[in-house]
């Protein structure tokens, strides 16, 4: 009878500590301390309301530019990585805003929890288009100082970062050089 006692004992002990390990695990491994969600409602607001210089505010346009020509990036000079930013924000409120306020205008956007991912924070988000057809999405975040901005948009498990790197920027970086390149990137933006 004592064998059996002091057995049970052992096991309640061994559950607690693992219990108590596995509760410190979550903590330690969930970075994410507040949530990033109200950033991209509130980007996403700025847009329906055709609000683009606050809604680009939302977005981290050096990061994004640097995942739009990554490795290629790095090697431009300060004035160089300016230019192309500056022509990456005029292609997204240009271009790419009025085709987000055409799926997001006048319809709920369903967010789903945020998820860590490396040093990014992604929300999965959907729509209903069209009253049926649903449009899966995420969101990818990045914190700096202390506040979220999105850094990608990931859909159809593609970062529109990489398609748009690999099927256009590049192929004509690679082709006609920087110059060219941005000329045709803000010649598209208008």
């Amino acid at each position: 009878m004592k064998s059996i006692f002091n057995f049970n004992k052992i096991y309640l002990v061994k559950i607690v500590v693992l219990t108590i390990f596995l509760s410190q695990v979550v903590l330690i491994s969930n970075p994410i301390t507040k949530d990033p969600t109200p950033t991209v409602k509130k980007m996403i607001g700025y847009i329906r309301y055709k609000k683009n210089t606050n809604a680009i505010s939302m977005i981290d346009t050096e990061t994004f530019s640097s995942n739009l020509l990554k490795g290629e990036y790095e090697t431009f000079s300060s004035e160089q990585k300016t230019e192309f930013e500056e022509a990456v924000k005029q292609y997204i409120e240009n271009k790419s805003f009025p085709v987000a306020l055409k799926y997001f205008d006048k319809v709920d956007i369903n967010y789903e929890k945020p998820v860590p991912r490396g040093s990014a924070v992604e929300i999965p988000s959907s729509i209903l288009y069209n009253g049926s057809q649903q449009l899966k999405f995420s969101w990818i975040l990045h914190e700096k100082n202390g506040n979220f901005f999105v850094t990608d948009f990931l859909t159809d498990g593609k970062l529109i970062s990489e398609v748009n790197r690999e099927k256009q920027l590049l192929p004509l970086y690679k082709k006609e050089g920087y110059a060219k390149m941005l000329e045709k990137l803000r010649d598209a933006s208008k």
